[in-house]
């Protein structure tokens, strides 16, 4: 009866530039007031045991069926969009590619072991990032502020809009429950928070070449 109750969401967030679907469950909880770590795997997937994964999220067509039917989302389209698929699956075979995304549409196999991350020696961040500069002009323009793709691929440590070295937030994903999904805000994206990195000057062109090029792959 409980799964039958909630087939359908009757309240989404918009989704904000670059926000991944991670950082959309997390506002929709905050919003919502969810009062247990579990209510938004429900929600969106149909189970309480939902990992809340941030790059890779798999399931999209359960997360699809429950959206309000005046949204014309494809899972694809979150794939593509909402997730870190487009900056892994860009140098894998195409074979592999189509195997990732139907495993991240489907909720099938293991999409990290599927596009090989696993044997990468550079690991996904799991202190989440952001752009301080950013934030304040999200907060203006939207009233809020919220996780970015972007800030959070592995190679990406400065901002390429602002120059700016990303700062670590107080959010460690290894730290929370595996089902937990928590919001960006002020009172864990601090503008004294501590820099990934110091860069000098000519350090600084080479991270904004990368974190450029890692954008224009999303």
């Amino acid at each position: 009866m409980e799964t039958q109750l909630l087939n359908k969401l009757v309240f989404l967030p918009p989704i904000r530039p670059d926000e991944p679907l991670y950082s959309l469950i997390a506002r929709w909880s905050k919003f919502t007031g969810a009062r247990t770590t579990g209510q938004p795997g429900l929600n969106f997937f149909g189970k309480r045991t939902a990992v809340a994964t941030f790059d890779l999220p798999n399931c999209l067509a359960n997360f699809v069926n429950r959206l309000p039917k005046h949204l014309d989302i494809q899972p694809e389209d979150l794939a593509w969009h909402c997730t870190m698929f487009p900056y892994f699956a860009a140098a894998g075979h195409p074979d592999r590619k189509a195997a990732a995304l139907e495993a991240m549409i489907k909720g099938v196999g293991d999409v990290h072991m599927t596009l090989g991350l696993t044997a990468f020696k550079v690991r996904r961040v799991t202190r989440l990032r952001f752009c301080a500069v950013c934030n304040r002009q999200n907060f203006d323009t939207f009233g809020e502020v919220w996780w970015s793709r972007l800030f959070n691929l592995p190679c990406v440590l400065v901002c390429p809009k602002h120059g700016k070295p990303l700062l670590t937030s107080t959010v460690d994903l290894d730290d929370l429950s595996r089902h937990a999904f928590i919001p960006a805000g002020p009172e864990n994206c601090p503008e004294n928070a501590p820099p990934v990195c110091e860069p000098n000057g000519k350090q600084l062109d080479i991270l904004m070449s990368i974190a450029r090029t890692s954008e224009w792959f999303l």
